[in-house]
């Protein structure tokens, strides 16, 4: 296996926890989003299933999520620029209501 499938597994796999390591798990898919856009490509459907879930999850602005409910949302901007074509927006309804809430702070 590659070493960008072992390491977008691993950061997937992190995206399903519930002790908080999500946040970094979502910011490394972004990375992978910006410089292995190919790679992750075939991934996004599961990717915006999951950034979605997040991003629109009851408790997504308490203190304890907010950051990562930041760092999905600026996966969403990058999923959004590099495969425009590739998103249902009828699915996005929710985009014009979220707004990066600590980036500043953080």
């Amino acid at each position: 296996m590659k070493p960008e499938n072992v390491v977008f597994v691993i950061l997937f796999i992190s995206c399903f926890c519930l002790d908080g390591c999500y946040q970094q798990a979502l910011y490394g898919v972004g990375m992978m989003v910006e410089h292995a856009p190919a790679f992750i490509e075939r991934y996004l459907p599961q990717v915006l299933q999951r950034v979605k879930a997040i991003i629109s999850a009851p408790n997504a602005r308490d203190e304890d999520n907010a950051v990562a409910t930041d760092n999905a949302v600026s996966l969403l901007g990058k999923i959004l620029e590099k495969f425009p074509s590739k998103v249902d927006a009828q699915s996005l309804w929710f985009v014009e209501l979220i707004v990066v809430v600590l980036d500043d702070v953080v």
